[in-house]
This record gives C-alpha cells, structure tokens and sequence, in this order.
C-alpha cells in the first residue's frame, strides 16, 4: 500500500467515525442539547487554479466546532493544455462559531493532506485536428494548514444556504478558494 492511498484510507475513516459519532449523539435524546448541531455541507465556485467543490463533516457544541473537509479545485482545460493543474485537500479541522445558539457559521483551522498536479516541461503537441499541448505532468502530496471562514444561513431547520472561504497553506501550492455552499443536517 502506498503512503498516498494510506493517507487516504486514514482520512476516510477518520470522517467515518466523525459521522458516526455524530449521529450517534443526534440519536440519544438525554444527551441531546439545545445548543448542540451537525451538519453535512457542500458547495461548489471558484478557486486555486479553476473552479472546484468542497463537503464539510460538521459537529458544533456551544463555543466548540470541529469539522472535516474534502475540497478540489481544477483547471478547466477545454482544448487547453494538458495535464490540467489541480490542488485537493482533506482536512480536520476545529474552530470557533460565531454563535453557540445556531450554527450562522464560524472561523476553523486544522491539518490537511494535499494532493497537487501541476504541468512541467513542454512536451509537443498532440496529432490531430483537435489537439492540445502537452506537458510532463508532475504530482506532490505534502501537508498544510488548512483554514475555513464560513457563513451559514438556516432557510428550516435541516436546510441551510451559505459562503464559504476555505485556504491552505502548505510548502507546495497554497491556494484559497470562493464555495456557495449548502448545509443539510440540525441546523436549528
């Protein structure tokens, strides 16, 4: 198994058991607080090298909000050069809301393991009538500090529309990226 797909693995699970601690919570109703919410949230806009989208995984507890996060951005390459350049992330994260009374958003910082493409040396062009460049592609995988502003508005209960800011700094491709999110969970 390679480090990558390790890392993977780990992040995958780790959301999992997020989730499932999560709703476990949700279901028991004496430890069911009223300034207790979860939610799970995506979104999609611009960002990095193109446009991208991002799930969020989140739990808020009065002044406590931990989150989990998956996000790409990606060149949209129409006839353009090939590879396309991309920057994606997981992320754990905890932070701070805005208010303990509903989730109307927050600021949170974490960890983050980032997968970057970039382009490299020229390498010719395709045959063909519709050919593009191409380039050597170069992938890197590092860590990062991942960082999130987010603002959310629930429209009911379980239903919400929002912005979110999300960044990362890292010693490869630090980016930040603009996402229009929805929020689907206990939001009121």
């Amino acid at each position: 198994m390679t480090y990558q797909s390790h890392m993977l693995r780990s992040a995958f699970l780790a959301i999992v058991l997020l989730a499932t601690v999560e709703w476990t919570v949700a279901q028991d109703s004496t430890m069911q607080k009223s300034h207790e919410f979860g939610w799970v949230s995506f979104g999609g806009g611009i960002g990095g090298p193109g446009w991208g989208g991002d799930v969020h995984l989140s739990y808020q507890r009065d002044k406590l909000w931990i989150s989990a996060r998956v996000l790409g951005v990606s060149e949209i390459t129409i006839l353009g050069p090939t590879p396309a350049e991309s920057v994606g992330d997981i992320a754990f994260m905890c932070g701070w809301p805005f208010s303990s009374d509903h989730p109307n958003g927050g600021v949170s910082i974490g960890i983050s393991y980032v997968k970057i493409v970039r382009r490299g040396r020229y390498l010719g062009r395709g045959s063909g009538f519709f050919s593009e460049d191409r380039y050597e592609e170069i992938k890197s995988n590092t860590f990062g500090l991942a960082g999130d502003l987010q603002v959310i508005k629930p429209i009911f209960p379980i239903l919400g529309v929002g912005l979110s800011v999300s960044g990362n700094l890292n010693s490869e491709r630090s980016y930040v990226a603009l996402f229009v999110t929805f929020q689907m969970g206990k939001l009121k």
